[in-house]
């Protein structure tokens, strides 16, 4: 009976008297079933006398626009609400206050919150709590502060709003009676997903839908709670979420069918995109636990009406046109074919530029970029991380910058304000777009940006080199590698480093210069933390990895061994390969696998101590993001890692070659929290001109490309709050 919950006349618009009919037949069963825990859910009862009410409502109490108040719910991820603040103060919104609800964050996302809120009053409404109560009891937090006459917007702190989007969601509530919910479509949804075209950004894709789309603003049947315009007469009429969802997730399903089985319209805004990125504070595990806890609650009230009613949306399918209509402007892109493979590398691309014909089409995804970085794969670590960061620096000063792969990306957890674009070899050879600046990041793309160099001279062709490649490899096994990848400097590509020792290096072994940018840390996921507070065991993170032996794992199991004996409360977490550790200190060592950069970031701000024992450093990631943690590193004396740390000012440095005394060193380190804290606040102290933003300008640059003007002005992450800022805060402050 699912199709007769659609009106046949209107275009997607509930039919009250059918669904009354349907909900009658089944009134037993929900009697069964009231709602329990939040006093204002509705038993069966109040639904039958709402639809009742609503079908006597006068029009225009629909139709009269309420106010707008918009509510951000945050528990830390604070590089995602950076963006999210930004994306909302770009639009000028003057009309609609931003609520940003504090559930009990990190001392540095707390620190942001009350900054921006101070920087901009008339905009911004900051609200701290004390506990942390989960996602729904921070929404109702937030509904208590709006006044008690406007709609609402609740949106998620990793949510990227575009132009239009507010003005297009606002008119999707009110596109028809009877409308109580309403959603954007989304870079990150589940039913309401729209995909960003290859070459395209998310901007541009926003704009296109807004301006050229004819929306037509379909009946969903359970609007995205990452963005949900609630209608006042709605809440009014209904109540808000249900507090027996607890911590989060089904809230919104719930209170959707809550409002369709009395008739209520719930609408999707098909011109209006937003990006998201997808649990964001959650975490995918706490996500995946929250939802299995809670899907069964929601199908127990509401599994007779959802089935079906989920069922004859995805019948209708009435978002294929949106996605045809997007479709139509992305350029079909044939993308890899093949995976890179170290051994036969070069005879691989010899054959492959001998079979492409020297004159080939213009590759049209990237006639108006001015950036192309060219990575082998993609992957949230290392240079590939470099590489997402800078383009994404990139676009956000309005430069348009995108990154190609030569492989098909997984699924990686980042915040793109435009998506990799995976290409086959030809493609890749179509660039011809003139001026345009080419990258080449690890040695394996260098040849195919020399190559494309030779194709179109009119290019400037980079390579950006982050490590000392050809070490990666032993000679005896994997000689023709090493010769392949040293021959990469011969290809008279301009190549940039971030170090010093990089700089020296290459020139040493090939004759080449280098120019240099600031090594790039984004400092809105690694800041802080409150080591200073901590008086209890020394805490000591560090990466394992047995099966990368220049990570230095063999070194750190033995200084390890040691170090247990002398200091038994040493509490160690290793990140990296979850198993692998001999048995003697496998039960002292917490092992947690793989992480993600924020968890990885989060776990130094709970660490004194980060070690990386690796046999060289291109410029030591792990030691300069954990001192920007607050964590004092603990290096081999090897490659780029002088460039920021300086030993027993801001760092410790190590030899595990002379183990009795690379042990007494991390003993006193343990030992001495005076002495930790030392080294501690000198390191953040050193480290307050280097960030992602600093290397995004020596990029610019080195590029010659100005940068854009009109860009928000925000509070700096924690650990580079500017002198200026603060005085205006006190003088705000008054």
């Amino acid at each position: 009976y699912a199709s007769d919950f659609l009106s046949v006349t209107g275009a997607g618009v509930l039919d009250i008297k059918r669904i009354e009919a349907q909900l009658f037949d089944e009134s037993s069963r929900l009697e069964e079933r009231k709602f329990q825990g939040d006093p204002s859910a509705l038993s069966f009862g109040t639904v039958k006398s709402s639809a009742q009410a609503i079908a006597t409502l006068e029009q225009p109490y629909f139709e009269r626009r309420a106010p707008l108040s918009i509510v951000v719910p945050i528990y830390n991820s604070l590089d995602a609400l950076m963006g999210c603040v930004e994306s909302y103060l770009a639009l000028g919104e003057t009309s609609a206050k931003l609520i940003l609800v504090n559930d009990c964050s990190d001392a540095g996302t707390s620190e942001w919150i009350s900054n921006v809120a101070a920087l901009y009053p008339e905009q911004i409404i900051a609200l701290h709590k004390e506990v942390n109560g989960g996602f729904i009891e921070a929404c109702r937090t937030g509904l208590d502060a709006v006044p008690q006459d406007h709609d609402i917007i609740l949106l998620n702190s990793d949510v990227l709003l575009t132009k239009d989007a507010i003005r297009n969601l606002r008119d999707a509530a009110y596109c028809r009676p009877w409308v109580g919910l309403a959603s954007p479509v989304s870079t990150g949804s589940p039913k309401l997903e729209i995909k960003i075209p290859a070459g395209s950004d998310l901007a541009a894709t926003a704009a296109l839908i807004s301006n050229e789309y004819q929306p037509r603003y379909p009946t969903v049947i359970t609007p995205e709670g990452q963005c949900l315009y609630v209608r006042r007469w709605a809440i009014d009429e209904f109540g808000f979420f249900d507090r027996i969802y607890e911590r989060g997730f089904c809230e919104e399903s719930d209170l959707a069918m809550r409002m369709f089985t009395c008739g209520v319209d719930m609408v999707c805004a098909d011109n209006a995109l937003i990006g998201h990125e997808r649990s964001a504070s959650f975490g995918k595990g706490a996500r995946n636990r929250h939802l299995e806890r809670n899907r069964p609650v929601f199908m127990g009230r509401w599994g007779s009406y959802y089935h079906p009613a989920a069922h004859e949306f995805v019948r209708r399918n009435e978002l294929q046109a949106l996605r045809d209509f997007v479709g139509m402007h992305a350029p079909a892109l044939q993308g890899p074919s093949e995976n890179l493979a170290l051994e036969g590398y070069l005879e691989t691309i010899e054959a492959t530029v001998e079979e492409i014909p020297a004159e080939l089409g213009n590759l049209q995804v990237l006639d108006d970029t001015e950036v192309v970085f060219l990575l082998p794969s993609v992957v949230t670590g290392g240079g590939s991380l470099s590489t997402l960061q800078h383009a994404n620096e990139m676009i956000r000063r309005g430069v348009k910058a995108r990154i190609l792969s030569l492989t098909i990306p997984g699924e990686v957890q980042f915040q793109f304000r435009a998506p990799v674009i995976p290409v086959s070899f030809q493609e890749f050879f179509q660039i011809k777009k003139k001026k345009k600046k080419v990258v080449a990041t690890f040695w394996l793309t260098a040849y195919f940006v020399a190559e494309l160099k030779k194709r179109c001279p009119t290019i400037d062709a980079y390579y950006y080199v982050q490590d000392y490649e050809p070490w990666f490899y032993s000679k005896p096994d994997r000689f023709k590698v090493v010769q392949a990848a040293e021959k990469t400097f011969e290809l008279d590509l301009k190549c940039v480093a971030k170090t010093k020792y990089l700089q020296d290096v290459v020139r040493e072994h090939h004759q080449v210069s280098v120019a240099k940018v600031t090594p790039g840390v984004q400092r809105s996921v690694f800041y802080p933390g409150q080591q200073e507070q901590h008086f209890g065991r020394p805490r000591l993170a560090g990466l394992f990895r047995a099966r990368t032996p220049r990570r230095g794992g063999k070194e750190l199991v033995r200084l390890l061994e040691r170090l247990f004996v002398a200091v038994p409360e040493l509490d160690v977490t290793l990140f990296g390969d979850s198993t692998g550790l001999p048995e003697e200190i496998a039960d002292r060592v917490n092992l947690v696998g793989a992480l993600s950069q924020r968890q990885v970031a989060d776990l130094y701000r709970r660490s004194d101590m980060v070690i990386d024992l690796s046999f060289w450093h291109g410029f030591g990631r792990m030691g300069i993001e954990g001192m920007a943690c607050g964590a004092v590193p603990v290096l081999s004396d090897s490659g780029g890692v002088r460039e920021y740390a300086t030993p027993d000012q801001n760092s410790l440095f190590i030899d595990t070659a002379q183990l009795d005394e690379a042990v007494a060193q991390v003993l006193h380190l343990c030992r001495d929290r005076d002495y930790r804290l030392k080294l501690r606040a000198q390191g953040l102290q050193d480290l307050k001109q280097i960030s992602e933003e600093h290397a995004t300008e020596d990029w610019l640059s080195i590029f010659g490309i100005k940068p854009r003007e009109g860009a928000v002005d925000l509070p700096l992450p924690p650990g580079l709050f500017e002198e200026k800022k603060k005085k205006k805060l006190v003088a705000l402050a008054g």
